[in-house]
């Protein structure tokens, strides 16, 4: 597991439990910053119906309500508006979701916690685990 990934579930884990009504969960993701080509820190943004559906693939929704664009790791449902790309999709050479998977893949993380993310190698055995709060 890459140190963004981990760092991903262990925000998902942080709003798992602040989430007491089992009819719903938070949808949590790393926003996306287009003009810097990285990803902010893991946060809720969206309330989606039914409990946590666990972890799948990283994949990109585009939120209906503010247009902003986020990687998530956690499974479907999403918001029925949201659109969804999938990591393996085929994407357009403009699409804000290759751009955002692709900062994904890269590890490219925005602001001071960028200098916690090895560029090289994604191998989980040597990486250290990053918090969502930079520790």
């Amino acid at each position: 597991m890459t140190r963004l990934e981990r760092w991903a579930a262990a925000a998902t884990t942080a709003f798992a439990c602040a989430c007491t009504d089992p009819s719903t969960h938070v949808l949590v993701g790393n926003a996306f910053d287009p003009g810097a080509m990285c990803l902010e820190p893991s946060i809720g943004f969206d309330i989606v119906d039914g409990p946590d559906p666990g972890q799948c693939a990283p994949t990109c929704v585009v939120d209906a309500k503010s247009g902003a664009t986020f990687v998530t790791v956690m499974c479907p449902p999403y918001p029925i508006l949201d659109t969804t790309t999938f990591a393996d999709a085929s994407t357009g050479a403009a699409d804000v979701c290759k751009e955002a998977l692709a900062a994904w893949n890269a590890e490219a993380v925005c602001g001071a916690d960028a200098a916690t993310v090895d560029s090289g190698s994604s191998d989980a055995a040597g990486d250290a685990s990053v918090h969502a709060d930079g520790a």
